[in-house]
């Protein structure tokens, strides 16, 4: 699952970001539930891999080619399956 969290000051931009661009997963903002579980990030963008236990896998700082994310997402699939 895929989820966006803003860092910015206001919700009113991360409604209007998310009526601008299409995007297909839920988003919200930073609060200090979510900084407690995923920590607060060290750039923009940052991208994390959780597995579906909720372990952290991998985080990327920065922008990151959406093949190498897919290939990391793989790997952790292959590694899981029986």
């Amino acid at each position: 699952m895929v989820i966006g969290v803003s860092i910015d000051a206001r919700p009113e931009d991360v409604v209007e970001f998310t009526r601008s661009v299409p995007i297909r997963y839920p988003s919200g903002m930073m609060n200090p539930q979510i900084e407690a579980l995923l920590g607060y990030p060290d750039a923009v963008p940052t991208t994390l891999l959780v597995d579906r236990s909720g372990r952290m896998r991998r985080r990327f700082f920065g922008y990151v080619e959406p093949a190498i994310i897919e290939r990391e997402v793989l790997k952790f699939l292959d590694a899981s399956a029986p």
